[in-house]
């Protein structure tokens, strides 16, 4: 879904230019349509775009993506820099089915660096 999303409004934002006040609309109209559903926030939504151009025309790293929780994928997408990094955590998380915490404390000990 976040995904679909992300892809959704990157293309909009493209095709119509769609800005910060028409993300901030579509967030109101997503929390009024569907009230028991959290996480549509205008900024998690831009999250959501982030996410779908960060790894959309990567072949290695979006099948990974989709295995993972959106959390973990959040976490990931904002503490990794590279796509090396992004991959390493993407693998690990997966392998070890690491919780939100244990993932944000391996990446705060620097367990890519070692």
């Amino acid at each position: 879904m976040y995904w679909d999303i992300g892809k959704y409004l990157s293309k909009k934002v493209r095709s119509e230019n769609w800005g910060k006040s028409i993300v901030k609309e579509f967030s109101q109209f997503v929390q009024l349509q569907l009230k028991s559903i959290k996480g549509f926030s205008p900024q998690n939504i831009w999250r959501m775009k982030q996410f779908y151009e960060t790894y959309a025309d990567n072949e290695k790293l979006s099948p990974l993506v989709r295995e993972l929780s959106w959390t973990i994928n959040l976490i990931i997408l904002v503490a990794a820099k590279t796509d090396e990094e992004r991959e390493f955590y993407l693998l690990v998380a997966d392998k070890n089915k690491y919780s939100k915490r244990e993932l944000q404390r391996q990446i705060e000990s620097g367990l890519y660096k070692e």
